[in-house]
């Protein structure tokens, strides 16, 4: 994963897509729905740091729809894996 000095612009972009959640302002669905319709966008000019980002994130987001996690657990990981 990228440091955060080396991030892109979309990974930027992700990272406070994920703080708003963590921080109430966003909620898992709509977090979940951005990542569904963005997920494309790194590929096309080959973003690697954006591309592992988002699949860092929905496979937590996975996990927790699984129930592999709780919320709190699955916002301890995200926050892990965006600091």
């Amino acid at each position: 994963m990228a440091r955060p000095e080396q991030r892109t612009a979309l990974a930027v972009e992700i990272v406070d897509l994920v703080r708003r959640y963590l921080e109430g302002g966003l909620s898992y669905n709509e977090l979940r729905t951005w990542l569904g319709r963005n997920w494309w966008r790194p590929y096309p000019t080959s973003d690697r740091s954006a591309a592992d980002l988002i699949q860092a994130v929905e496979l937590r987001l996975d996990e927790y729809a699984a129930g592999y996690w709780t919320e709190d657990g699955l916002k301890d990981s995200l926050r892990a894996l965006i600091s």
